[in-house]
């Protein structure tokens, strides 16, 4: 498949890894390279069921989950089953104090207050209009709750700290919060690491 790849022969290439992963069903490199070819072909449907092939041959890795919720959630506007997929890892205990899990919740969320508010910008009825913006403002309150959370847990030299500090300006934003002690300490922070 790699040599398919470098020729820019997608076809084989994806035909060639899905034979492999048909011969050796439980080889999760394999179902991860396939997994990844459907991600960036946009075959997310086929990219969530080997992500599911994925979760169950390894139950207890966060990452398969984190990334499945990713894709439901960004490429298939799937909330409902990306929320679930990681409230699993909350009714275990593995996202207890896990900022990757918490930050991915939250954008979860944030996306789904994002498509609500498309929505209701796009209603002229004024009952419906007012109802979608009361789902929207839950959906970002839900959504820096988890954000704050993942701020506790994450050191401020992790690659995501800078992410979750734009994701959280941006919730006090959409919340209409500006004028907040806590936004403008964020801002503040923000502008002391210089991005």
């Amino acid at each position: 498949s790699d040599l398919y790849f470098a020729k820019e022969d997608t076809l084989k290439a994806q035909s060639t890894l899905e034979e492999a992963v048909a011969a050796e069903p439980t080889n999760t490199d394999l179902i991860g390279l396939l997994t990844e070819h459907y991600m960036k072909v946009g075959q997310n449907e086929k990219a969530v069921e080997n992500l599911d092939k994925l979760v169950n041959s390894d139950p207890s890795n966060v990452q398969y989950k984190i990334v499945k919720a990713s894709v439901l959630a960004n490429n298939l506007k799937d909330f409902a089953t990306a929320k679930t997929t990681l409230q699993e890892l909350f009714d275990n205990g593995l996202a207890n104090n896990n900022s990757s899990i918490l930050l991915e919740m939250g954008q979860i969320w944030m996306l789904e207050g994002y498509e609500i508010g498309k929505k209701a910008d796009d209603t002229e009825d004024n009952d419906e209009y007012n109802k979608l913006k009361s789902e929207y403002i839950k959906c970002f309150e839900t959504a820096l709750g988890y954000f704050k959370d993942a701020r506790e847990n994450i050191s401020n030299t992790d690659q995501n700290y800078q992410f979750l500090l734009q994701c959280i300006r941006e919730m006090y934003v959409r919340l209409g919060k500006t004028s907040s002690d806590e936004y403008k300490a964020l801002n503040e922070e923000i502008k002391a690491l210089g991005f």
